[in-house]
């Protein structure tokens, strides 16, 4: 049996984003190769370890179905800017590094976000030429960095710089992957030939997610029936426009009987909470278990999902396949020329405001309540999500593209 190692910073326990889908991608995986991870210690989105692994130091060797796994204790910083998060990346590369020699396989896929694993790749393709490197991106963290930073112009030439380096990294893998057609484009110009490249979407698990009529939330967190309930749910982090939702929250009317349910976890946490701690239309909650996963994104009468005005393809939000799935409408704010934008407009799979009308997201949540079309639009999601991003199709696909990798 072929022997694979996946090596990524994010795993199991980890219930949302990243090491949602490598985990559920390598139990997949772990029914036709022998499968082994090499992660850090469990972290996301708290930037904390967990408790259960807190105590815990060095190297740990778990089996979760059927997955070795092997863990490196990694530096997680407590607050996150972009030296330590650096240095966060670099802390796991190396200490990876140290373990991965030890066995011999027939295949390593790197999980990014963190750039330092494809030198790692590369590496141990140096040690056993016959080594067959795939690098995966979740995010392109070059680019979403420098789409946060303003006055972007001034540092073209750092830009530019890191794209070179990416290029010569990307050109010496076999298989290039990522998670949206607006994000494998970026390959065009990263180094890797078409016939590298391999699109590899996120999925859902479409029998584990799916419409119920009413959530127990409801009655658990007193929202009553005549509420309306807008939800945001996962990473409460920079990669998305907190200011706008939280002047629309606040701008509410009491009248409207909308209901704001916050849920999740991240670097910007404590400042959203802050801002809305004290208003009475607002639920603030941490990130719900995953065995509750599907009553929770039904309490919702519509998803948001505000994305800074900047972000174009660097990334596509994970939580957008768990919201489809489930059958309830999104309203996406999102640059126009970003595929999160492109596929719910193309396909009318909810509502989208561009990056020119963020001013009118009040307006739109009012319209949107009074809107009878909002569960067609649900349903057509989650058709959507069936043809194209059921979990076992995707994966279908990944392993017959392995295959043929190492025939």
């Amino acid at each position: 049996m072929k022997k694979i190692c996946v090596i990524g910073l994010n795993y199991f326990p980890e219930i949302s984003s990243t090491g949602l889908y490598t985990t559920e991608m390598c139990e997949y995986l772990s029914k036709h190769f022998e499968v082994k991870v090499i992660t850090g210690y469990p972290y996301y989105p708290e930037w904390k370890i967990e408790e259960s692994y807190s105590q815990k130091n060095g190297i740990l060797e778990e089996t979760v179905n059927n997955v070795e796994i092997t863990r490196v204790k990694q530096y997680v910083p407590s607050k996150v800017n972009p030296a330590n998060r650096l240095f966060h990346y670099w802390d796991f590369y190396r200490k990876a590094l140290s373990v991965c020699h030890k066995e011999k396989f027939d295949m390593v896929m790197v999980i990014l976000p963190n750039i330092f694993l494809l030198n790692l790749a590369i590496k141990l393709k140096k040690k056993s030429p016959q080594l067959k490197i795939w690098v995966h991106v979740q995010d392109f963290e070059i680019d979403a960095g420098l789409e946060m930073m303003k006055n972007l112009g001034k540092i073209k030439s750092v830009k530019n710089s890191l794209h070179f380096i990416e290029k010569k990294l990307f050109s010496k893998f076999d298989v290039v992957s990522t998670i949206s057609e607006g994000m494998i484009m970026k390959f065009d110009t990263r180094g890797a030939s078409k016939e590298k490249q391999f699109l590899l979407p996120n999925w859902a698990d479409v029998d584990f997610l799916y419409p119920i009529p009413k959530s127990p939330y409801r009655k658990e967190l007193g929202i009553k029936d005549n509420e309306f309930v807008v939800m945001y749910s996962g990473n409460i982090g920079k990669k998305e426009d907190w200011d706008i939702l939280i002047e629309t929250i606040k701008k509410i009317p009491s009248e409207q009987d909308i209901k704001f349910v916050i849920a999740g976890d991240g670097n910007k946490k404590e400042y959203v909470h802050s801002a809305l701690k004290n208003l009475k239309n607002t639920i603030l909650l941490p990130l719900q278990p995953k065995s509750r996963l599907n009553d929770f994104l039904n309490l919702a009468d519509l998803h948001i999902l505000p994305q800074k005005k900047n972000e174009v393809d660097s990334f596509m939000p994970s939580k957008v396949m768990g919201i489809k799935a489930t059958g309830r409408p999104l309203l996406c704010l999102a640059n126009k020329n970003s595929s999160v934008y492109l596929e719910i407009y193309n396909n009318d799979l909810g509502y989208v405001l561009d990056e020119n009308n963020y001013d009118r997201c009040l307006e739109k949540i009012i319209e949107i309540r009074s809107c009878n079309l909002r569960e067609e639009k649900g349903r057509k999601a989650r058709k959507h999500v069936i043809e194209n991003y059921k979990y076992e199709n995707v994966m279908n696909n990944l392993e017959k593209k392995i295959r043929n990798l190492l025939t």
